[in-house]
């Protein structure tokens, strides 16, 4: 029987992994703020009425457990960027299949109402294009200190715990470097 007073994620993902009901409960109420923040505004187009960021946020959740056994963290905020990495997929799933065939109501729907998604129009499409590709070019403790930084909200402290650094300001100091390679990729034309 796992010891509950062990609160941390990786604790919980061990006794997920054993199959432990209650962790996998407390595991995804832990990281479900952060996954919906994640998944606020990113329906994709053409699926907006019928799809919404509480389905994408299941959908990752239902994906991220059937392959719990699979996922071997190295850091505490690795299941994070793994859930993450899940909903981009989930993401990217839903949105080929409208492309594939889009469904009868979209098609009676004004062209307006299939319009950016309020991420896109926050940043527009291509901005939200290049930051995904540019953060391919940083190192994996960059890239996943400036997506716990910028998509999950939080702060350096906890950013510090997820990554194992040890301390706030040097969780910072990746978020900062992260931040300005991510920033330089942004601007380099694709292709180049």
């Amino acid at each position: 029987m796992p010891d509950f007073t062990l609160s941390t994620t990786a604790a919980l993902l061990l006794s997920a992994k054993a199959g432990d009901e209650r962790s996998r409960n407390s595991l995804a109420e832990r990281c479900m703020p952060r996954l919906r923040r994640m998944a606020s505004g990113r329906v994709p187009r053409g699926m907006a009425g019928q799809v919404e960021a509480e389905d994408l946020v299941q959908e990752t959740l239902l994906r991220a457990f059937s392959h719990l056994d699979k996922f071997e963290p190295r850091c505490e905020g690795a299941f994070l960027y793994y859930l993450r990495r899940i909903l981009m997929n989930v993401i990217h799933d839903l949105g080929r299949k409208v492309q594939r065939a889009p469904p009868a109501a979209a098609l009676e729907e004004e062209p307006s109402s299939l319009g950016p998604s309020p991420v896109e129009d926050a940043v527009g499409a291509e901005t939200w294009e290049r930051y995904r590709r540019a953060l391919s070019g940083l190192t994996e403790a960059q890239a996943q200190a400036v997506v716990l930084f910028v998509e999950c909200g939080m702060d350096f402290q906890d950013i510090a715990a997820a990554l194992e650094s040890p301390s706030a300001n040097a969780a910072r100091m990746v978020v900062a470097r992260g931040l300005k390679r991510l920033s330089e990729l942004m601007h380099v034309p694709p292709g180049s």
